[in-house]
């Protein structure tokens, strides 16, 4: 199989195929309530507390190391956030909830060739959550996809998406829903971004290059969703 490369980005095609597969592992666990099975992974919501202490402090050291790196607009985006995280979250965790990945992107996926062609890996399962599974649709979009043609495929994929949810029995869940959740996954991606981006080295010739692709794309992703409407 041959590994994604998230600086590099992807095709439209190799988009479509991710958000796919994620519905329907999204769609294998949608429920009103967590199974009782799956009560050992947290809610986005648990610790919220601990990420709202941390989110401002570790937004002040990522400014510190990146500087000009960083829009202002994010910079921005992330002083707003400071007294919201809590509230973000809480409105991530709601019902229905399913199984997320939590760090769906190009770096953790593999696309099959030969007897797999068309398939899909996904690796490094740290982050996992339950929660609104628009948070990995919106993380992957946010971060992995290239701005300029996100920008022009983006309501195709989100509506891809929904499409395939109720392909697997998902009901009741529209594509306004989705929009909406959409922009409230990537308020919380602010935070997560942030304490990720001040705890991690990434100081090597990639590591700069990865940091400062994730931070762009992701600013642009917020702006094209007008997200930050949502905390008015």
């Amino acid at each position: 199989m041959e590994a994604g490369d998230q600086v590099e980005g992807c095709g439209f095609d190799e988009a479509l195929l991710v958000v796919r597969e994620a519905a329907r592992l999204h769609s294998a666990f949608w429920a009103e309530r967590v199974d009782e099975r799956l009560g050992w992974i947290p809610t986005f919501d648990g610790g919220s507390g601990y990420f709202e202490r941390m989110h401002s402090a570790a937004w002040r050291q990522l400014t510190r190391s990146m500087g000009e790196m960083i829009p202002e607009g994010l910079a921005e985006a992330a002083r707003r956030m400071g007294p919201r995280v809590s509230e973000v979250k809480a409105r991530i965790s709601r019902p229905p909830l399913t199984l997320t990945h939590g760090d769906l992107r190009l770096d953790n996926l593999f696309f099959g060739g030969g007897a797999n062609a068309g398939g899909i890996k996904l690796i490094d399962w740290q982050a996992v959550r339950m929660g609104r599974g628009t948070y990995d649709l919106a993380y992957f979009l946010s971060t992995s996809v290239p701005a300029d043609m996100r920008r022009l495929r983006q309501d195709e994929l989100i509506e891809a998406y929904v499409e395939t949810l109720r392909e697997g029995g998902v009901e009741g869940y529209s594509v306004e829903d989705c929009r909406e959740d959409f922009g409230w996954a990537l308020l919380d991606i602010v935070t997560f971004v942030g304490i990720i981006g001040s705890t991690l080295d990434f100081q090597s010739a990639r590591g700069l290059e990865l940091s400062g692709t994730i931070i762009s794309r992701l600013w642009r992703a917020i702006e094209d969703s007008s997200a930050l409407d949502l905390l008015d």
